[in-house]
């Protein structure tokens, strides 16, 4: 357990409760250090029936005198610390672009992708470790922090290497491009896990949870520091300097070029409910957008711009088209022709107050966020590699040995090392190798 303490004033904001503790968010944590509001762990222990290991745990400043956080560390029975320290594995305080913060993931990339494990197991063997790799080491940083794209390149170096094997200090010649292998198995590659495109889309799975988790205290906090962007799902940044580098590099990949396209807010849809969880002219909630984007002058004279649907419709002034207490001004005819028009779209709407407003994800059928459908989106459009129009699920499903299947996915792409391929890369064949077809 670790504690981040802030000394300065408290300004209003969403309260942080000790419990909390035992399961931090990537928002951190802000403890007032006044004496009385100090919190007393055995009280907390009882209630929540969880006991603190004070062994394990430390108190770490932010701006903080040495005196009074030895002082605090002395009350709580821990010990003191500094920035940046690690906690479950990830640095905290450390920054996240420098290379040096991601020496210990390389070298446990290193340690567990040796070469004399190259030379024993086939490709396929190869390419199963490798992913399971991946997953294990990788996946737990990039939901987190936005990897370098020198850390990328680092980590792949290693992959290929150990994919294709080593000879002598000489990586093996690469049969297949880099691009294509890490492209999804029905896509033509080989279903080896993109760094870069794995990265991006756990980071904007944070915009997923942005939207449906409306109601969660990492979600207010990060409203209550930064405010309200353009689109409910998306935050301002206000001065991107002063933003912390973690939640900034969250909202550049939401704001990106290729993941507008698959996670921006026409790609929500909500099945409405009981309208409290619905903002009545921000979300997808009937018809193909939201009524901002549909009646973009009405939204504009709107005084209170993300309130409810429940609200709206149960609001007097809508149900009488008082428009005074909606608008900024006396609207116009034509205006007001257009309110009436919203007015009877909503009344064919079907509420129902016994069941919650749920949010669903377009681009999937269950709609469901799925980082693996992201990820398939993501390399199919062409953004990391252009793929070819063979249906290669006629390979991938076919009731083989695995070994044969990606001998077929090969030969397939002519990667297969035969003495045309071979002389095409400039290799000469002895002559005892001429049998080779």
């Amino acid at each position: 357990m670790v504690l981040s303490i802030n000394m300065q004033a408290w300004s209003p904001g969403p309260y942080v409760p000790y419990a909390m503790l035992t399961k931090m968010d990537m928002t951190g944590l802000i403890v007032n250090v006044e004496p009385m509001r100090f919190p007393i762990p055995s009280h907390v222990a009882g209630k929540q029936g969880l006991s603190i290991n004070f062994r394990k745990s430390c108190l770490a400043g932010v701006k903080v005198e040495e005196d009074k956080l030895k002082q605090l560390a002395r009350l709580g029975g821990c010990s003191v610390s500094a920035l940046p320290f690690k906690y479950l594995g990830i640095p905290l305080g450390a920054d996240p672009r420098r290379i040096s913060t991601w020496e210990p993931v390389i070298e446990k990339f290193k340690a567990k992708l040796v070469g004399w494990k190259s030379r024993t197991l086939s490709f396929v063997g190869r390419v199963v470790l490798i992913n399971s790799v991946l997953l294990m080491l990788s996946l737990f940083y990039m939901s987190i922090f936005h990897v370098p794209k020198a850390v990328v390149s680092k980590i792949d170096k290693i992959i290929r290497g150990f994919l294709w094997g080593y000879d002598g200090n000489k990586n093996r010649l690469p049969r297949v491009n880099w691009g294509r292998l890490c492209c999804p198995k029905k896509k033509g590659g080989a279903g080896i896990i993109n760094l870069k495109a794995k990265n991006m889309v756990l980071l904007a799975k944070s915009g997923w949870r942005f939207v449906t988790e409306r109601g969660a205290l990492w979600r207010s906090v990060i409203s209550h520091k930064y405010g309200s962007g353009d689109l409910p799902w998306l935050v301002s940044l206000g001065d991107i300097k002063k933003a912390s580098i973690t939640w900034r590099e969250i909202v550049n990949t939401l704001s990106s070029e290729c993941t507008t396209k698959w996670i921006s807010g026409e790609s929500f849809r909500w099945v409405v409910g009981d309208g409290k969880s619905l903002l009545f002219w921000e979300d997808v909630w009937f018809g193909e957008s939201a009524l901002r984007s549909r009646y973009p002058r009405i939204y504009r004279l709107v005084l209170r711009k993300y309130i409810t649907v429940c609200d709206m419709i149960s609001a007097g002034e809508w149900q009488n088209l008082d428009t005074t207490a909606l608008f900024e001004r006396q609207l116009l005819v034509r205006e007001l022709t257009t309110i009436r028009i919203i007015k009877r779209e909503v009344d064919d709407v079907s509420f129902n107050s016994s069941v919650v407003d749920r949010i669903v994800w377009v681009h999937e059928t269950d709609g469901l966020f799925k980082v693996k459908k992201l990820t398939e989106l993501l390399l199919s459009d062409g953004y990391f590699e252009d793929v070819c129009s063979f249906n290669f699920d006629k390979i991938w499903s076919l009731k083989v040995p695995p070994k044969v299947k990606y001998f077929l996915w090969m030969l397939k792409l002519n990667r297969v090392p035969t003495k045309v391929f071979l002389f095409n890369r400039g290799i000469k064949l002895s002559d005892a190798q001429r049998l080779c077809p």
